[in-house]
């Protein structure tokens, strides 16, 4: 690390103490004393080695107030990293849930249901998930990802997989590299877009990878799934996303107003409440959760249970509900170079008064797949919930619903 960088590093410390006095939700900081927290910072700064080890004292710092939503968002590095490969938590376990063909990851020897017992000699189970992935993907992204890996019935082997990565234009406005940037941001964006399938006048299902969509999207939705006995919405691995998008969302299954959650903030408290709004669909409701289902997705649940208008399927999801807005600010000389903390401004403290932070929702019924199911690329899960809804399928096609598109340069 250069004197500059450390610098710069030291005036982030600063901002960053700054953005949590003025906007966190809570004044008191759930007791954490934050001065003495920075403090303590500036003088792991006076020895840190590398920029790495600089972003990691500062996302340090804000790691006793346990928020899911308040950390730091480190300045863009002059590459893009992608991977060849997905992780996730089932149950107690962590579990390579997908590999990309001909990828990095499949030829270093990584295949679907392997069991991951660290990442980085990071145990898993020695922190939250989400810690690790934002370690060793944001925070300080290696140039070789060492995973300690066990397939079933067999000793753990540790493989090296490469990230791929691809430099970015310093200028991202300007000529050809602008261009680009705005054809990724399109297919990207289409990505996150819903998909469904539907099985005859059965059930409709609805894959949401994240809540974004606008509101003629949401009404879309509704419209098309009106002629079927049962809608089923596999929020699986969906991180959350748009307040607006899940109250539309909300609205269009009730012939009445809801109220969602109570949001609490430094000026008091406020009721959310979703309006109902066209023709509200009457169907049966099934919500598929897992670990990654986070925010948004898990207050969607959480209503429906509580309103008894669906039944929530899978696993105990995330526990990472809170309301959070985005403080950024310039990082060096350069106009372009920005870092940022995400800040949360609400806890959201659902009708039976409980906040779901930390906590997560329990589904109503508890599935999960078990590695075989994995190894042989099943989804008893969905399949599940389907012919519970009234059209039976096969796991091994319940797998084959919605198959992943990977990411390319």
């Amino acid at each position: 690390m250069t004197s500059m960088q450390r610098g710069y590093i030291g005036v982030m410390l600063n901002d960053i103490k700054d953005d949590v006095k003025h906007y966190y939700y809570d004044p008191k900081f759930h007791g954490v004393d934050l001065d003495a927290q920075f403090k303590q910072a500036g003088e792991y700064l006076k020895t840190a080695v590398t920029f790495n080890q600089g972003m990691g004292i500062v996302a340090w710092t804000l790691r006793p107030l346990s928020d899911s939503h308040t950390f730091l968002i480190p300045p863009r590095r002059p590459v893009k990293v992608t991977y060849s490969y997905e992780l996730q938590m089932i149950g107690g376990n962590c579990f390579a849930t997908a590999v990309e063909p001909e990828g990095d990851a499949e030829k270093a020897g990584l295949q679907v249901g392997m069991k991951i017992l660290s990442v980085d000699a990071m145990a898993i189970g020695s922190m939250r998930f989400w810690e690790i992935n934002y370690i060793s993907r944001i925070l300080r992204p290696q140039p070789t990802d060492l995973l300690e890996v066990q397939s079933s019935g067999q000793a753990s082997r540790t493989i090296g997989i490469p990230p791929r990565v691809t430099p970015v234009p310093r200028h991202m406005f300007l000529g050809e590299a602008y261009w680009d940037n705005v054809r990724h941001a399109q297919t990207r964006r289409k990505k996150l877009n819903p998909r469904s399938r539907t099985f005859g006048e059965a059930v409709i299902v609805w894959k949401m990878p994240v809540f974004l969509a606008d509101d003629r999207l949401i009404d879309d939705m509704l419209n098309q799934s009106g002629k079927y006995k049962a809608m089923i919405f596999d929020l699986r691995q969906n991180g959350g996303g748009s307040e607006l998008a899940l109250m539309r969302l909300v609205g269009g299954l009730f012939d009445h107003d809801v109220k969602v959650a109570e949001r609490v903030t430094r000026k008091g408290t406020d009721a959310l409440v979703a309006k109902p709004h066209g023709n509200p669909y009457r169907g049966r409701v099934f919500v598929l959760v897992d670990q990654r289902s986070a925010s948004a997705s898990e207050i969607f649940a959480r209503v429906l249970q509580l309103t008894h208008r669906g039944l929530v399927i899978g696993d105990v999801t995330s526990g990472s509900v809170m309301e959070a807005k985005i403080y950024a600010h310039p990082f060096g000389r350069s106009d372009e170079d920005y870092f940022a903390t995400e800040i949360s401004q609400a806890d959201l403290r659902m009708d039976d008064g409980i906040s779901l932070e930390g906590i997560g929702v329990t589904p109503d019924q508890k599935m999960l797949p078990n590695q075989k199911d994995l190894e042989e690329q099943c989804d008893p899960v969905l399949a599940y919930a389907v012919s519970l809804a009234g059209a039976p399928v096969t796991p091994e096609e319940a797998a084959k619903l919605f198959p992943i598109e990977w990411e390319k340069d």
